[in-house]
């Protein structure tokens, strides 16, 4: 048993809650979800529940149990060498995907041409998707998780990927603007704004701050390029986080309100998004918090339109 799980004594439920009892410890367990999970409509797996009501039945109180989630969330923010080493196989099976989209961005009739393009890399060099991709042209670009991709493409105008390969289980999230034919110059405009929000975003990224105040510096510096482009419709800041964990999830566990330490993957996402005028520009890269400061893990994948 040892050798397979690192269990080096299993105890009935009866023996169990004696040793904590005459111990006076507490079981670190997870809480079970809401039996139906109302805004989806899904009733949750019983056995965490099951679990609990047994460790109650059996003498326990409810003081007696202590909620990991939190504690798990902040092991997890935390990465080791080899979850590093996954984050960068994915990264580079999207660089390729990304790279093979961009050479036929030109002669591709539709978002869903794109998409195969990227796609065929991804499951080539790893594991195929990490989520579900995003290729959104023009006004579909304003749309924060537009998803269809059947959209027909036209002449100069932007197209904003956010997609991601996934290695061994392990996530990369990747978004990059680039230019079918000619872009005009408030397209321009708009594209080196969230650059140099995106520079200014990398500038200040360090081991020590958290994700929150990360989040809320950036967006200040967000409404200063605002207020020079005319743009007042995210007065309140970014409609999504400037940033968050990346890992096992897209959206990877982990506090934001803690510091962030050395280990710690997280994405910095600027973006503009105008759907009165058609256009939409992200730029995402994936960093790695280091003990000096940063490592930007997608640096190598092309920015520019």
């Amino acid at each position: 048993m040892v050798k397979l799980n690192g269990a080096s004594e299993i105890l009935s439920l009866k023996e169990f809650t004696r040793y904590i009892k005459e111990k006076k410890k507490k079981i670190a367990y997870l809480p079970p979800p809401a039996k139906i999970i109302q805004p989806y409509g899904f009733y949750a797996n019983p056995a965490r529940k099951n679990l609990e009501n047994k460790l109650v039945r059996s003498g326990l109180v409810k003081s007696d149990l202590k909620d990991a989630r939190r504690e798990i969330a902040r092991i997890r923010q935390v990465k080791e060498e080899v979850e590093i080493d996954c984050i960068k196989k994915a990264i580079e099976a999207t660089k390729y995907g990304l790279m093979q989209a961009k050479s036929i961005i030109n002669t591709a009739e539709n978002e869903i041409d794109l998409e195969r393009a990227a796609a065929a890399e991804f499951y080539g060099r790893a594991d195929g998707h990490a989520y579900t991709p995003i290729v959104a042209s023009g006004a579909n670009a304003a749309t924060i998780h537009h998803r269809d991709n059947y959209t027909p493409l036209k002449k100069n105008q932007l197209i904003l990927f956010d997609t991601g390969a996934k290695y061994h289980g392990y996530a990369s999230d990747v978004s990059r603007t680039y230019a079918r034919g000619k872009p005009t110059k408030r397209m321009l405009e708009i594209y080196d704004a969230v650059s140099e929000i995106h520079e200014y975003a990398l500038s200040i990224l360090r081991p020590g701050i958290s994700i929150k105040d990360f989040h809320d510096t950036v967006c200040e510096k967000y409404r200063e390029f605002t207020a020079k482009l005319g743009v007042n419709f995210y007065p309140e800041g970014f409609p999504h986080l400037v940033g968050h964990y990346l890992g096992l999830d897209i959206h990877d566990a982990g506090d934001y309100f803690t510091p962030l330490t050395p280990g710690c993957v997280l994405t910095v996402e600027p973006g503009i998004y105008l759907p009165d005028e058609g256009i939409g520009v992200r730029i995402e890269d994936d960093v790695l918090i280091t003990k000096d400061g940063i490592e930007n893990l997608t640096e190598s994948i092309p920015k520019m339109l």
